[in-house]
């Protein structure tokens, strides 16, 4: 049995690595982080003072952002991983590896603000008084909400109109 060293027939490898897939999840997570902040927003607005149905929103949202960052910003290396790289290696691959490189970072980075905001609301508060500051937090937070939305927008734009050959 001779070894092969590429998987570049692996028709899965190659489709879920590919910048529409990509952009599809994108979208996916888009959507979510839209929902979310309508959500958060009608939370916020609410007399009620709903601050842990928000710190449950930011929270899920910012676990999402930070793996699907992640993902992004590791497609190269994931590409070695599944063996399509070298032979698929060309200067639109190295393109797409870039803006997922650059896009990813940005979406991890958001989720990491958003995820020290709510870790710093659980703090006991015999240790770290801010209760009078929670709001403001909460605030802070939903307004990384958009901005990690408009990046993925962004990043999709960027994939979607990148030309088939360069």
């Amino acid at each position: 049995m001779q070894y092969n060293n590429t998987n570049k027939g692996n028709k899965a490898y190659i489709t879920i690595t590919s910048r529409f897939f990509i952009s599809v999840v994108s979208l996916a997570v888009f959507s979510a982080i839209v929902s979310s902040i309508f959500a958060a927003f009608d939370y916020f607005m609410t007399d009620k003072n709903d601050f842990d149905l928000i710190e449950d929103i930011l929270d899920g949202i910012a676990t999402i952002l930070i793996a699907y960052g992640v993902a992004l910003e590791e497609r190269e290396s994931i590409m070695e991983v599944f063996r399509l790289y070298p032979a698929m290696r060309d200067e639109i691959q190295q393109r797409i590896d870039k803006y997922c490189h650059f896009y990813g970072l940005g979406i991890l980075l958001y989720g990491l603000f958003i995820e020290i905001l709510v870790e710093v609301l659980k703090i006991p508060m015999n240790i770290l008084n801010i209760e009078i500051h929670e709001y403001t937090l909460l605030g802070i937070g939903i307004v990384f909400l958009p901005l990690s939305a408009f990046c993925l927008i962004r990043h999709v734009f960027l994939l979607v109109t990148l030309p088939k050959t360069v």
